[in-house]
């Protein structure tokens, strides 16, 4: 669902049950306050350094190639064995 469809959908909502000016002032506060939360945890977040970000994706690629010559290799044994089976 994209966040187009949300934002309709909760301003039909709003539409529907006609709130209160208080309660709209509440919740656009409430909002407000969260994403200040939201953006004070981004500001405690250790981000890597893009050497430790290249040495990551480079082990995560190199594990994805071994797993996929391992994959490969058995489903290539696995079929010659049923292969053998079903003749």
């Amino acid at each position: 669902m994209t966040w187009w469809l949300i934002v309709l959908g909760a301003v039909a909502i709003l539409l529907l049950i006609k709130p209160s000016r208080d309660f709209l002032l509440s919740t656009v506060a409430r909002i407000r306050g969260f994403l200040r939360e939201v953006v004070d945890e981004l500001k405690k977040v250790a981000w890597p350094t893009r050497k430790e970000l290249k040495n990551s994706t480079g082990l995560v690629v190199l594990s994805m190639l071994i797993l996929m010559v391992f994959v490969a290799v058995v489903d290539l044994l696995l079929g010659a064995i049923l292969g053998l089976i079903v003749r």
